[in-house]
């Protein structure tokens, strides 16, 4: 549920820029699209999965580094 909102909220973010600038696609193209997307994530048919990967680290202890 935090993920979803998450992703709606970040669509408005991304989409106008690589779509317009870099493909060339008009606002209301973008517009259109970004408006199906919300429509297609909020549908409860959907389960959409990701994949998430966490790295973390220690540093060594003061004796660990004698």
């Amino acid at each position: 549920m935090y993920n979803r909102e998450n992703v709606l909220l970040s669509v408005e973010s991304f989409t106008p820029g690589l779509l317009g600038r870099v493909f060339g696609w008009s606002n209301d193209e973008v517009q259109v699209l970004m408006a199906e997307v919300r429509k297609e994530l909020r549908d409860p048919k959907l389960h959409l999965y990701a994949v998430y990967h966490f790295v973390y680290g220690r540093r060594p202890l003061a004796a660990d580094r004698d």
